[in-house]
């Protein structure tokens, strides 16, 4: 949700986007969000109401249990193992059995078992921020603000 008031926060995002088509919108707006000048003029909402794939393990860990929305598209295979089979690896089911029958209803191709434990998707995921994170950095570089 923004406030008029945001509009440089706003301008400041598209601006790192535009610049470097390479890297991905939330990053980016995490970047920013944390960033010493605009750090104090952010608020978090409460993540009990959103808890999607995106940073899945904090905001489960963060949210008031039980969670009432999981954000997430039951075809889309990475979103499914994150929620109903553990694909984090932190011991936790995001959705209830109700929820898991109504969608293996409709959707009857539901994987039952993870493709790929989640100790290697952990490492895959480390390096992926990393690189993430150097070519933030290098897109600073090129482009100062």
């Amino acid at each position: 949700f923004w406030k008029p008031l945001s509009e440089d926060i706003i301008e400041e995002v598209v601006k790192q986007l535009t610049q470097n088509s390479e890297v991905s919108e939330e990053p980016t707006l995490n970047i920013v969000f944390k960033s010493d000048k605009y750090k104090d003029r952010i608020s978090i909402l409460d993540h009990t109401f959103n808890v999607g794939c995106s940073g899945f393990q904090p905001r489960f860990e963060r949210s008031i249990k039980p969670i009432h929305v999981n954000h997430f598209h039951p075809s889309n295979s990475i979103a499914w193992e994150i929620h109903a089979l553990d694909r984090e690896g932190i011991g936790a089911i995001a959705i209830t059995v109700r929820l898991e029958r109504l969608l293996r209803k409709y959707y009857p191709a539901l994987a039952t078992e993870l493709r790929v434990q989640p100790e290697i998707l952990k490492e895959l995921r480390k390096q992926k921020k990393e690189r993430r994170k150097k070519e933030y950095e290098k897109s600073l570089v090129k482009n100062p603000a």
